[in-house]
């Protein structure tokens, strides 16, 4: 799989496309982990107040989307990292335990 390093690019549905075309590839390639360092850089949107607000909560939303969506994500396990644990409260929080969907991806891996 790719890195995902990606060029800036200047649009919210830019990064929205780019974070789909990730998850994507991963379940094309499932089974298999995605990695997404810096997990805690994704605010609980309850708690974003500042002018740049509508943006953040939709890349939020992309990323719970992708997460938790319809689309499913059957054979791909998503591993956040963060440097600051004990801070964790962000819109990841609470999805720190493999669920009974990410058990046959864990296993064929």
């Amino acid at each position: 799989m790719q890195s995902g390093r990606r060029r800036a690019e200047p649009t919210l549905g830019h990064l929205l496309r780019a974070m789909r075309q990730d998850f994507d590839a991963a379940r094309a390639q499932a089974p298999c982990v995605m990695f997404i360092d810096e997990i805690d850089s994704f605010p609980d949107r309850a708690g974003v107040q500042h002018a740049h607000r509508d943006y953040v909560v939709e890349v939020v939303n992309g990323l719970l989307e992708q997460i938790d969506g319809i689309a499913g994500r059957e054979g791909v396990i998503v591993i956040g990292a963060s440097n600051k644990a004990p801070l964790r409260s962000g819109a990841a929080a609470g999805r720190t335990q493999p669920d009974r969907q990410d058990r046959p991806a864990i296993q064929a891996i």
